[in-house]
Parts: C-alpha cells; sequence; structure tokens
C-alpha cells in the first residue's frame, strides 16, 4: 500500500533534493548565509533601571492598624504594586514623553508621527525585575542611539509618574483639607456644648463632682442596706423593746434622712442636687465622648495633612535611577535568522535520514 503524499516527501523526490551533492550545498549555502545574519548587521542593546519611589508615610502604617479609623490611611495612599507600574510605563503616555525627549535628528531617524512611535515601541522592552524594579532595554545599530533611547525612555516614565503622583496627591490633600475642616467644625460644636452643660449645672469639674457625689450617696445607701440585714437579724433573736433593736433602728432612720437630704437639699456652691446629677451622668459622659471622640480625628486628619504635604515636597522624584543606561558589552545575535538556522539543520538531518531510509513505499 503507497503512503499517503507529504510535503517532505514531495520536496525529497524532486529532482534537485534526490541528489545528494546539490541537497548537502543548498542547506550548506543556506546555514552560512543565514550565520552570517545572526551577526550582520550588528545590533547593540541599552540598558537601564529605575526603581520607583514610595511616598508613603509612617502614618499611614499607623493608621492601618487603627481598627475603626483604619479608612483614614486612604488619604496618605500607599505605593502601587510593580504591576502597575509597569502598566503605566508601558503605557502610551510614557512612550509619547520619550519621543519628546529624544533630539529631532533621533526622532527623524525613528519616522515621523505614528511610525516614529510604533518603531520605538519596537525597539523598547519595559520589565520587571525583582525588588519592584522597572528595566528598560533597547536594540539598534546604532550603540549611542541605543543609549539614548533608554535615557529617553526613563525620562518619559519618571515624567509620567511624577505626573500622576502630583495629581494623586492634590487630590489627597484636598479630600484631608475638607476632612480637617468637618473634624474641627465638629470639635468645636462638642467643645461648646461640653461647656454649655458645665455652665448650666454650674461644674467646675463635673467628673471629680459627679463622681463625689454619686460616691457619697453610694456609701449612704450600703450603710442603709447594712443596718437594715443586721435590723432583721437581730429581731430573730431579741424583743422589739431591746436596746440594740432600738439603735439599730435609729440608726436606719437616720441613714434614711441622710439619703433624702442629700436627694433633695442642693449643694453649698448652688448647684444642681445629687438626683440631678444622677439623672445628667449619662449626658455627660456623651458629650464627653463626643468630645473626646472629635479632638482624635481632628489630631489624625491634621497629621495627615501634614504628612501628605510633605508628600506633596517630593511627588516630583517618581523613580530613582538605579543604573544610569549603558550599552552591554555582550555580543547581541539577530533572534529570527538564529532561530531559521537552527530550522535549517534539523532540516538538513531530517533530509539525510530520509534519504538514507524513506518510508516503506517511496523505496
Amino acid at each position: 500500500m503507497r503512503p499517503p503524499p507529504s510535503i517532505l516527501a514531495g520536496v525529497m523526490n524532486g529532482p534537485w533534493f534526490r541528489n545528494a551533492r546539490k541537497r548537502r550545498l543548498t542547506f550548506l549555502v543556506l546555514a552560512a548565509l543565514l550565520a552570517v545574519l545572526s551577526i550582520w548587521p550588528h545590533k547593540f542593546e541599552a540598558q537601564a533601571e529605575l526603581k520607583p519611589s514610595d511616598n508613603a508615610g509612617g502614618l499611614s502604617s499607623m493608621l492601618g492598624q487603627g481598627g475603626g479609623l483604619a479608612s483614614l490611611g486612604a488619604l496618605l495612599g500607599s505605593h502601587d504594586s510593580i504591576e502597575t507600574d509597569l502598566a503605566i510605563a508601558r503605557s502610551q503616555a510614557a512612550l509619547r514623553g520619550a519621543l519628546a525627549h529624544l533630539t529631532p535628528g533621533e526622532r527623524l531617524h525613528l519616522g515621523s508621527g505614528n511610525d516614529a512611535e510604533v518603531a520605538l515601541r519596537k525597539k523598547v522592552e519595559v520589565s520587571a525585575l525583582r525588588g519592584s524594579i522597572l528595566q528598560i532595554s533597547a536594540h539598534d545599530g546604532d550603540p549611542t542611539l541605543a543609549k539614548n533611547i533608554v535615557a529617553a525612555y526613563a525620562s518619559g516614565i519618571q515624567d509620567r509618574l511624577a505626573s500622576l503622583n502630583v495629581t494623586q496627591t492634590e487630590e489627597r490633600k484636598t479630600v484631608a483639607v475638607s476632612r480637617l475642616a468637618e473634624a474641627s467644625a465638629r470639635l468645636a460644636r462638642a467643645q461648646a456644648a461640653l461647656t454649655r452643660f458645665r455652665t448650666q449645672n454650674k461644674l467646675a469639674a463635673p467628673e471629680l463632682q459627679i463622681g463625689s457625689a454619686v460616691g457619697v450617696l453610694a456609701s449612704l445607701q450600703a450603710k442603709l442596706e447594712e443596718a437594715t440585714v443586721e435590723l432583721r437579724t437581730t429581731r430573730e433573736f431579741a424583743t422589739p423593746g431591746n436596746v440594740q433593736v432600738q439603735a439599730l433602728e435609729a440608726e436606719i432612720a437616720s441613714l434614711k434622712n441622710q439619703i433624702n437630704e442629700a436627694q433633695s437639699s442642693s449643694g453649698s456652691s448652688g448647684g444642681p442636687t445629687l438626683a440631678d446629677m444622677s439623672a445628667q451622668t449619662a449626658i455627660y459622659l456623651n458629650l464627653f465622648r463626643e468630645e473626646r471622640i472629635a479632638a482624635t480625628l481632628s489630631q489624625l486628619y491634621t497629621g495627615a495633612l501634614e504628612q501628605i504635604t510633605v508628600d506633596e515636597l517630593s511627588a516630583n522624584n517618581s523613580a530613582n535611577l538605579v543604573e544610569p543606561p549603558y550599552v552591554l558589552p555582550e555580543r547581541q545575535y539577530n533572534i529570527l535568522p538564529v532561530g531559521l538556522l537552527l530550522l535549517a539543520i534539523l532540516a538538513a538531518v531530517t533530509s539525510e535520514f530520509y534519504a538514507i531510509a524513506p518510508p516503506i513505499g517511496r523505496r
């Protein structure tokens, strides 16, 4: 049975490749040509490395552990991931920024208009390395031009990152100023309400005076409870006319009178009665808690605004040039001819095996 036709069989059965000398000479010439094209024209590779700056302050880390106040850390911002930096570095805005940093002669070498952008994108490759570092590589037959392209692209990336940093910092500052104004107004209202409470109730130090008055009432009530229990126990073993029973009854009556007087009589300073203080304790605690929360928010937003102001001063320092542009000393090979050369060698070896042992049915 004759095997189905194939491309290899069609080529090898042709009059040219059936001749071993012509076949080998063809592959030899092709391999020599591809070997020359692999190293000529000579390509040079230039590289540079950038490390995006991290402008997030230590206060952001502190707020990140602040429970319910952790959302304030969003005002301070945090450094974007290396994937975000890489996307920005590969953006069209960064590409056009790089073209703007090239000289007119260098841009003319790349082409004009969209052709220059296409040519530059083909020449330049941006990749991410360990440690959040961006590596910029460019290939060209002119080593000086390759180095200048890398330098221009690094500047374009720095300009784009700086522009985004400035915009984000301005937005965060606007929000921080607005939040600080709200917190300051809230603090002023809380302090005014607390002062009004002190004035109306004639309490210079409410936390001390209320605590002291409530403590006196609690002490009297505890003594009354002890005397009542003692009287009940004594009556089980003594008659109503017993001296101890009468003494306890008199003590209980005295304690009740003291409690009534404390709850109904005014203080010596003309302040509220003890009953009024007990009723207003919850009101005071709510006012005090609101004043403390407002003061804490005001302090945090003030610190956030200070940190954002510091970030604003360094917003233009978007990325540091870790490795200045340089040309790699190693010889660079043209990838496409090298790949074709490997395919040519594989085809030559395959043809020789086919000529030595063709498939059954084609011999």
